[in-house]
């Protein structure tokens, strides 16, 4: 049987790993609607809020490596 602690620290890997992999699929989402947007003001809104999620997903890995994810 496994220690609660290692339970709790694999679904917490478990979880910043799902939310990486989210906020990488909504980065290329983001950059895709960015180059099909006609005006400029939306093409800006969709970039400004790609590099936006770029920074969390970079955090997000920071913290996965901090618990020992990699």
């Amino acid at each position: 049987m496994l220690d609660n602690n290692i339970l709790f620290e694999a679904n917490d890997q478990i979880a910043l790993i799902t939310a990486i992999t989210m906020t990488d699929v909504t980065t290329k989402k983001l950059k895709l609607y960015a180059g099909l947007a006609k005006d400029q003001e939306v093409r800006d809104f969709f970039v400004s809020r790609a590099e936006m999620i770029k920074k969390v997903n970079s955090s997000l890995r920071k913290e996965l490596d901090r618990v020992g994810g990699r």
